[in-house]
């Protein structure tokens, strides 16, 4: 029986350990499949739409997504059902591709209560088991559908296609429920650990879940009260069990599965290179964005310019002098909220035309692609994305802003930026593709 300064080394060793394994093998694996999950859908989505059983959403690709949100379970008004149901495919088409796309995935974000959201979007239908008796409605009303076209005798191969779909996203929401859960567990444990060894061990008299979550807050404003957890831990430490602890440590073990080592290895430097070219499209697009800007730019300037301001700033240029740079404070749209951030016109036209210059660079020198190695190309390809998505995510920001710190009289003239945005939206999610198969390709 080791002493509590022991075990808590112990402990904190196991949990550096799990948390390592879980960054470096289980979130890239859960990513790659919610990549697999999402293609899956998009394939019955697609069937759906194009033989008319449920309606197109006109508006689907102008609808924001900017965190994860519990799909909408409530009941259907009858005569409105088709629409209703409809509507809500389109937006869970639409949050599949945000977390495939823009999700921070990491140990430090998939904390309970966002498991809790993922695990009601991949169980928003019960794919393996749809009934027409089903407690969830969505599983009813999707049920509804695949029966009536079941009944009807319809083509043979569609409804094959279909029921496929229906597996594999079953097989593929159970996989990354298991995923899920292994996180959780070690949330769990790890949130425990941190209330004994900061606020337990600290304590004078009995620990209650009240006098728990006085010290609580003070020591972690930014985490959450999980009162049901802290029950767990407090049976836990006054259980008469000798064995307690010694489970706590189990439920943190790594198991390193062998791999089988190949005689050739296959390159996938193809993969990279067809990532980065699907980055590369966008040089037109952000070319396009960089007009519109200029364009937005001077309409909102004759919003905010008096006369009096307007000949100051003539002055200014005949003299050439400096002139003051301009700003938008735009609402940034993350992971958890939004944020403010303030744009400075003038770096961000200039950083889209560095990153168009870089693209350009990569369009015309594939010899000098197919020199690099692949962990360069990674890299590469890597960095790529991070700075397109940061692109995306200003450039969604700042085309709200033009559109709501804009006169109504001068709204007719802003030219808004969601057709480009979807554009780099769509390429961001084929690169991202690229480099989620190329990990677990090269991971299996």
């Amino acid at each position: 029986m080791v002493d509590t300064n022991e075990w808590y080394a112990l402990f904190k060793q196991a949990r550096e350990k799990k948390q390592e394994w879980l960054s470096r093998v289980r979130i890239p694996e859960l990513k790659t499949k919610f990549s697999e999950f999402r293609k899956t859908f998009a394939i019955l989505y697609f069937v759906l739409l194009q033989k008319n059983y449920i309606m197109k959403d006109p508006y689907k690709s102008e609808t924001p997504v900017g965190d994860l949100k519990v799909p909408e379970t409530r009941s259907f008004f009858e005569p409105k059902k088709r629409e209703e149901f409809s509507l809500r495919l389109a937006k869970y088409d639409n949050q599949l591709e945000y977390i495939v796309t823009f999700y921070d995935f990491s140990v430090d974000t998939l904390k309970p209560d966002k498991i809790r959201i993922m695990r009601a979007i991949i169980w928003f239908i019960e794919w393996q088991n749809l009934s027409l008796t089903s407690p969830s409605l969505n599983t009813q009303a999707m049920a509804e559908i695949f029966f009536n076209l079941r009944n009807r005798a319809v083509n043979k191969i569609l409804l094959k296609n279909l029921e496929t779909c229906f597996d594999d996203l079953y097989t593929v929401a159970t996989y990354m429920d298991k995923i899920l859960n292994e996180i959780n567990e070690y949330q769990r444990e790890a949130y425990k650990g941190n209330i004994r060894s900061s606020i337990i061990a600290n304590m004078d008299g009995i620990a209650t879940i009240d006098s728990i979550k006085k010290k609580f807050y003070p020591l972690f404003p930014e985490e959450i009260f999980y009162p049901e957890i802290v029950q767990e831990l407090l049976d836990e430490d006054n259980s008469p069990d000798a064995n307690v602890r010694e489970d706590i440590l189990k439920k943190l073990n790594v198991t390193e599965y062998a791999k089988p080592i190949f005689e050739e290895t296959v390159s996938l430097k193809p993969t990279l290179i067809e990532g980065l070219n699907a980055l590369c499209s966008t040089v037109s697009t952000f070319r396009e964005i960089i007009v519109k800007i200029e364009h937005n730019h001077g309409v909102y300037r004759r919003k905010n310019r008096s006369i009096r301001k307007a000949i100051v700033t003539l002055f200014k240029i005949l003299f050439k002098k400096k002139q003051t740079a301009d700003f938008y404070e735009c609402e940034i749209a993350g992971s958890f909220s939004s944020r403010v951030k303030i744009i400075n016109h003038y770096l961000l036209v200039k950083k889209l035309n560095e990153k168009i210059k870089e693209l350009r660079t990569i369009t015309g020198s594939t010899t000098k692609l197919e020199k690099m190695d692949e962990e360069e190309l990674l890299n590469y390809l890597s960095r790529n994305i991070r700075d397109i998505q940061k692109h995306h995510r200003l450039l969604a920001a700042l085309d709200k802003f033009f559109r709501t710190k804009i006169t109504n009289k001068q709204k007719n003239h802003i030219k808004g930026m969601r057709p480009e945005l979807t554009t780099i939206k769509n390429a961001l999610s084929k690169a991202v593709v690229k480099y989620e198969y190329y990990l677990v390709t090269r991971k299996s």
